[in-house]
């Protein structure tokens, strides 16, 4: 049997971009998916469509996602999140910022709820630390010949968990589309890292949409191989035994 350590990687969070309110949101989302649900692909469809929500319609677009969704059953508990988180939006940049949110609150909540974030060996938003015997290296990518200031770097993992064996590490994006150039290239300098140490691992990219679609960004887009795994609907929702 393979010794545990623990100590090999840890996680430090470093992205407080997301405002407050919206990271208390997706604590609780998560808290709500710790329990399978049997509407999770009608969630992740509410990811997808609500990109088209901004301020000035998200009344009327909360109003007329209730009438549909509620014909499921027994989702009250969902549909007063969905409503509070929502409404909690200043902006649309807040609006944006919520659905991302939302797509790491699924895993996080598979892998057990809000109360893992405590742990040393979880990271949500966090740096990925490499504790070697001679020194500690923090994963960071830099852009050498960025083509807009938004791609210069990258130094986070969306969600992240250690075992002491195997790590696993996402990204996540509300739709294929929003997987970039500077998050491919941190988790391919990630993996590269791993690689080095002998660390076993895998890296997800996870989106709120069919699995096809996600795995054709990776493959096409970007030319990643099957060792990068796409995530999708169908993928989160065996995952979540729902």
């Amino acid at each position: 049997m393979a010794k545990l350590n623990l100590g090999r990687i840890s996680f430090t969070r470093t992205d407080f971009s997301i405002p407050s309110h919206i990271e208390q949101f997706g604590k609780d989302y998560a808290d709500h998916f710790k329990t399978p649900r049997n509407y999770v692909p009608q969630f992740c469809k509410l990811i997808q469509t609500s990109k088209r929500w901004e301020m000035a319609n998200l009344q009327a677009k909360l109003k007329y996602w209730e009438s549909n969704f509620s014909r499921i059953g027994r989702v009250e508990k969902i549909i007063d999140l969905v409503k509070r988180s929502f409404n909690s939006c200043q902006c649309d940049d807040e609006i944006s910022d919520l659905r991302g949110v939302m797509v790491e609150a699924l895993i996080i909540g598979r892998n057990g709820g809000s109360a893992i974030l405590t742990k040393q060996n979880y990271g949500w938003g966090a740096r990925v630390d490499l504790h070697l015997p001679t020194e500690t290296v923090a994963v960071k990518y830099n852009c050498l010949t960025p083509q807009s200031q938004g791609c210069r770097r990258r130094s986070t993992v969306d969600f992240g968990y250690w075992d002491g064996i195997h790590g696993q590490f996402y990204e996540c994006k509300a739709q294929p589309r929003g997987i970039g150039c500077k998050e491919v290239k941190y988790m391919q300098k990630l993996k590269h890292e791993l690689e080095q140490e002998e660390i076993s691992h895998e890296i997800f990219f996870v989106c709120a949409a069919p699995h096809e679609e996600v795995k054709i960004r990776l493959e096409e887009d970007f030319g990643l191989r099957p060792i990068y795994h796409p995530f999708g609907i169908e993928d989160i929702r065996s995952m979540m035994g729902a």
